[in-house]
């Protein structure tokens, strides 16, 4: 009998450092960094390659090493490492991999003294701050040439000022403490003019007042991003035009816990869209997505324990135009990890319409929407009643999926862009769920007859198409190309798993990964297909581990292990530029993401003509 199919949930990373505030001394998240930043790398690169990013002379020690804080569009990568004798070091990553040190003149070479690089814009230019050696803050600009002006903000006091943001403009923003120990921002603009500004509100007793958001707190319009603590050492949020208009929010839910912050701003992007974190009364600290029409999101990364990443919990830094969104977590057992959201979806359509699902205080699924201006809309199917999953979308905003009704049956679904839900049903009236829709509409899933389950082509113009795997076992449709070709797996009759490949012409043809296990329920599991024809899943080995693998067009395999995998890599989805996502178990069982770099483009494009 056909499986019942079960939601996979996403864990996408690339993972970046994320900056937390004490006082004027900057407490740091250390994660550690797979961001893939290198497409076309040289001739000699046979395989794809996971990067993790450690500075070289980064300690080893807890509470040492790495973080990168920014990156441009360039792909070029600004933050810290701290060395093994506690002291903070600025560096710079070119896309080729060098790497530069940046140490500011004057940088005291104490304990958590030294330079800190914090925010890099597309010109290449860094803002940044080093405590010197009687632990005052002095800013800094670093030119693409290399060349470093340092400044102060007149009325800083013995702490001095931080520089945590510059556009791409040049215009930095950060923030000071006077001689009173209260924070107040500014913006520097490329000439060097400094503006300072309080938010309204904003409290004026010591370690009270107003704070920019690190890494990405201006935007390209001058639009600066943060909070500020009130007369009741409570956090709030702001926005500052450029000509000096405050609009003050709070996420719901936030509250007083028990961070001076009950709320932290971190990044805005060119379309508005600001990103943080909040604390509820419980202490407990998540992300938030805040669009442009001010509706909130909140989320938090799988395997985070409550509390933030200044124990534990979510903690968001950095936000790109398409709402991707970056940061770290820290899991029960204390471990950093970084993760990446990209809309908290399931699945994501070329105009950046996110279709995906949600659990409510019941643990019950139900579909959303959320449109590129952010709107979100959810969905129920009529008649679910034990969840809904959304398993794809088309460009033109159709999505299809499955869902569960009162007797935990699994029927399929096709939500049109209008809102009009239709079940989908086999030419028996069988209820057929969706796994999959392309670009052309064409939809595969699978349903279940009296003679067993099915796989099931619905192609534009209605037509019902059913296949079965070899030798009549039933077939899991689990992803369909452009052209119409579809990817799945099946189970022979010694349980033993193997993927399979049905051409647009219907032809079915088999394949195993190399390395799969040829025991019950071992084997090799396609699990999604790139428009071009690239196959990525899992395979499991003879001891049960679970792989990574990636298949050419023209069958060619290649497999592979995130590092860091000890328990297994779990592949999810690959994108056009053969890109692969997923997450793997560490020696503790720990899930983490993963970015899978694609190989060189002269393989990759050799396997696509």
């Amino acid at each position: 009998m056909k499986r019942q199919p079960s939601k996979t949930f996403k864990l996408a990373v690339s993972a970046a450092a994320t900056l937390a505030r004490r006082k004027a001394l900057p407490a740091v998240c250390l994660g550690l960094c797979t961001l893939g930043l290198s497409l076309c790398a040289t001739a000699k690169e046979h395989e794809a390659t996971i990067v993790r990013l450690d500075v070289p002379g980064a300690g080893t020690c807890p509470f040492q090493g790495t973080g990168p804080s920014g990156i441009n569009p360039a792909g070029e990568i600004t933050g810290w490492y701290v060395d093994a004798s506690d002291v903070f070091h600025g560096f710079l990553r070119a896309k080729d991999g060098t790497i530069t040190t940046i140490d500011a003149p004057g940088s005291g070479t104490g304990v958590i003294q030294g330079t800190r690089c914090f925010s890099i814009n597309s010109e290449g230019a860094i803002a940044g701050s080093y405590l010197d050696a009687s632990y005052t803050f002095h800013g800094f600009l670093r030119a693409k040439d290399g060349v470093l002006t340092i400044f102060d903000v007149s009325g800083a006091g013995p702490e001095g000022a931080l520089a945590v943001d510059i556009n791409p403009t040049g215009v930095i923003a950060g923030y000071y403490f006077d001689a009173d120990n209260i924070a107040h921002g500014f913006v520097r603009t490329r000439e060097g003019a400094i503006t300072t500004f309080d938010a309204p509100d904003a409290g004026t007793g010591s370690g009270q007042g107003t704070f920019t958001a690190s890494v990405d707190g201006i935007n390209p319009a001058g639009v600066v991003f943060g909070d500020y603590l009130d007369a009741n050492f409570v956090g709030h949020s702001f926005l500052r035009a450029p000509d000096g208009t405050f609009t003050a929010f709070d996420p719901p839910g936030a509250a007083y816990g028990s961070y001076p912050h009950a709320f932290s701003p971190t990044t805005i992007n060119p379309q508005r869209t600001v990103m943080g974190i909040y604390t509820d009364v419980s202490g407990d600290s998540y992300g938030f997505l805040r669009a442009p029409d001010g509706a909130f999101t909140s989320f938090d990364a799988p395997g985070a324990a409550p509390g933030g990443c200044y124990t534990t919990g979510t903690a968001p830094t950095s936000i790109n135009p398409d709402d991707a969104i970056t940061g770290c977590y820290v899991d029960v057992s204390g471990v950093f990890h970084g993760f990446l959201r990209e809309r908290d979806a399931y699945v994501i359509n070329p105009a950046g319409v996110v279709a995906g699902d949600y659990h409510d205080a019941s643990f019950m699924d139900h579909g959303y929407l959320r449109a590129g201006d952010g709107t979100f809309t959810t969905f129920n199917p009529p008649g679910q009643a034990c969840g809904v999953f959304s398993k794809g979308i088309d460009p033109a905003g159709t999505i299809v999926g499955w869902y569960w009704d009162a007797s935990c049956a699994a029927h399929g679904f096709l939500r049109a862009r209008d809102g009009a839900i239709t079940e989908l049903r086999a030419p028996g009236g069988e209820s057929a769920p969706a796994s999959a829709i392309n670009a052309e509409g064409a939809i595969t899933g699978f349903y279940c007859d009296a003679a067993g389950c099915h796989g099931y082509l619905l192609d534009p113009k209605g037509t019902f198409t059913r296949f079965d795997g070899p030798e009549g076992s039933s077939p899991s449709p689990a992803g369909i190309d452009a052209v119409g070709a579809i990817t799945g797996d099946y189970y022979d009759s010694n349980s033993v798993e193997h993927g399979f490949l049905r051409a647009r012409d219907g032809t079915l043809s088999t394949f195993d990964a190399p390395g799969a296990g040829t025991g019950p329920y071992q084997g090799t599991r396609p699990l999604a297909i790139s428009p071009a024809g690239a196959i990525t899943g899992n395979y499991y080995d003879a001891k049960g581990v679970s792989h990574g693998f990636v298949r050419a067009r023209d069958g060619t395999f290649t497999t592979f292990d995130a590092a860091g995998a000890v328990n297994g890599t779990q592949p999810l989805g690959i994108n056009p530029a053969e890109m692969v996502t997923g997450w793997y178990l560490d020696a503790n069982y720990v899930p983490h993401g993963f970015l899978r770099i694609p190989p060189p483009c002269s393989a990759r494009c050799e396997g696509s003509q």
